[in-house]
């Protein structure tokens, strides 16, 4: 066979061997394609390759594997009689913990110094690689013990994998090397079988000691210092840990599937998975070097129990979070139970500071967060008890930013009210009346004969809307369908309803998200929205919120929507 190569450095001869270490090579004249004979018999063959110019100067060791497969020649065959076929013999089904591992980029671990790990070399062509790594310089040692009568190989790679160290010796005698290593750093280990040699059943043993830190420990795992129940879906996760430690992560997931590493903490907080019942939280950390610990776990009762609201509820997540707020308005609102969490949504339109304040009921011990449009945490103020909160963060970017407001390891108060307030950079316009052109500060109230489709137009200056219809039909089956229709759009994101049984007030939001503004072209754009309603009020009120790009909001209406019997239908 032929030895393709390509080097540099003017070469002025060539090995080649089957040996790691070339024993009964001799260099030979260099060729960029020199011939070279296999060693008999059939299975995965590997030739080492290295070269030297005139100097005498070698360079590294390069191999690359080639499966042999000699077949004798076929003789004429003679007449026989017919036979029937034996079986095909199955494939094997050998595989070991640690595959697939059968190259440098699939090399298990890191290991931890001083453990043993049995694997297995399943055919002629299985080459296991292991990872390790060293926390300092000094002697890395390498021990291999192989299945009886088997012929396996060791070798020891640095970082760039090159060649450091080999261990090739004869039968099934064990396989050893030492290294000095001269600085920290990943290390590659790979065992296989010599000339093919392999083992389906018996195992072989690696281990081997470096300079490692020890492997992090988690100690002590408890949910809620060890709590048999909770109300409350934020918990804390009381943990003791050793060995250097970084990161944790923690999910309920026991695969960790979805759960990303934060930076370690004694008492994280974690926020349970939504619906009654008992949560299980898996824990593990890890030290610098990217060693993990095992995985400790523990479990909690979680029941959600409250009959309180306020008028921004179901807040409960970022999904729901009530807003867009006007910045410098004041919002009250309670925490009704040990579950209840209150998320707010803001609209900042340029960098700048955002600042916010909680004032809290007395002898209360409610929190305040702040999170990015990512929903990643940006800012927080914990102080005690009855302590107001506040915060001061400097917004870079522009765009939704999202608050919460809970309690304190499961505070509330279904009867006394929080209030949350602040201020951000926020382009709220100002609204002009349309038959007298004069500021004022009221929302634009539309009848049902404003709002009637006879062509009337009314225009809020404030919001650059133009809205042309807004009615409301009650449907045979207790729904009610809302429509409206705006010629003229500007700057307009998005639209919230709002139903009320009183025409004077108690107005709740029916829609869970925002009802995205129409991005086309279209001379009218329409909307429609299918209202679930949940009592058996024989009247509604509804009215139209429009909010613009800038958190600026803009309410038209009411209209009353009347239902009749069933099989009848009423629509204003």
């Amino acid at each position: 066979m032929k030895l393709n190569n390509t080097a540099t450095g003017s070469p002025t001869h060539y090995i080649a061997s089957e040996s790691l270490s070339f024993t009964g090579a001799t260099w030979q004249t260099y060729l960029a394609e020199p011939d070279f004979t296999l060693s008999a018999g059939n299975g995965e063959k590997t030739v080492y390759f290295k070269v030297k110019d005139g100097s005498n100067n070698s360079s590294n060791t390069v191999s690359d594997s080639i499966l042999l497969s000699v077949t004798n020649p076929t003789p004429t065959p003679s007449p026989t009689p017919t036979l029937t076929p034996s079986p095909t013999p199955t494939p094997g089904d050998c595989t070991d913990a640690y595959e697939p591992n059968d190259d440098f980029s699939a090399a298990y671990g890191p290991l931890v110094s001083g453990n043993s790990y049995s694997g297995k070399i399943c055919s002629p062509a299985d080459m296991d690689y292991f990872q390790i790594t060293t926390s300092s310089a000094g002697m890395i040692t390498i021990n291999l013990n192989v299945p009886s009568g088997k012929d396996y190989d060791l070798v020891l790679y640095n970082a760039s994998r090159g060649i450091i160290g080999i261990s090739e010796n004869g039968g099934d005698e064990p396989e050893d090397i030492q290294y000095d290593a001269s600085e920290p750093g990943t290390y590659y280990i790979k065992v296989f079988g010599y000339a093919g040699a392999f083992d389906e059943t018996q195992a072989y043993t690696l281990s081997g000691t470096w300079p490692s830190a020890l492997p992090p420990k988690v100690t002590s795992f408890r949910i809620n210092n060890g709590a048999a129940r909770t109300t409350n879906r934020r918990v804390t996760l009381h943990n003791t840990a050793t060995g250097n430690l970084t990161a944790y992560l923690a999910s309920e997931s026991p695969d960790f599937t979805g759960a990303t590493w934060q930076d370690y903490s004694a008492e994280p907080r974690f926020m349970l998975s939504k619906g009654s019942g008992r949560k299980t939280v898996y824990f593990k950390v890890k030290n610098g070097s990217d060693v993990h610990s095992k995985v400790a776990s523990d479990s909690i009762l979680f029941n959600k129990e409250t009959d309180c609201t306020d008028d921004y509820e179901p807040n409960d997540d970022f999904s729901a979070a009530f807003g867009s707020l006007l910045s410098g308005k004041s919002y009250a609102g309670k925490i009704c139970s040990p579950a209840d969490n209150d998320y707010f949504q803001i609209s900042v339109s340029n960098p700048g500071t955002v600042s916010l304040d909680l004032s809290v009921p007395p002898d209360r011990d409610y929190d305040l967060e702040l999170y990015n449009s990512s929903y990643q945490l940006v800012d927080f103020s914990e102080n005690f008890a009855g302590k107001s909160e506040s915060i001061q963060y400097q917004a870079l970017n522009p765009g939704i930013y999202y608050i919460s407001v809970y309690g304190y390891d499961g505070e509330f108060d279904e009867t006394q009210t929080y209030t949350l307030s602040g201020t951000w950079l926020s382009k709220h316009r100002a609204f002009y009346s349309f038959n007298e052109g004069s500021r004022t500060t009221a929302h634009p109230s539309l009848d049902s004969h404003d709002m009637s489709n006879t062509g009337n137009t009314r225009i809020s200056h404030a919001t650059g809307i133009t809205l042309r219809s807004f009615r409301a039909k009650a449907c045979r089956d207790g729904r009610i369908t809302l429509h409206w229709k705006t010629p003229s759009e500007t700057d307009t994101a998005a639209f919230n309803l709002y139903r009320s049984r009183s025409k004077s007030g108690g107005y709740r939001k029916v829609n869970n998200v925002l009802i995205a503004a129409i991005d086309t072209d279209q001379p009218v754009k329409k909307y429609r929205f299918t209202d679930e309603r949940d009592s058996s009020s024989r009247s509604y009120y509804y009215k139209l919120e429009q909010v613009d790009y800038y958190g600026g909001t803009t309410r038209y209406g009411p209209i009353r929507v009347r239902l009749k019997s069933p099989g009848n239908e009423q629509r204003r």
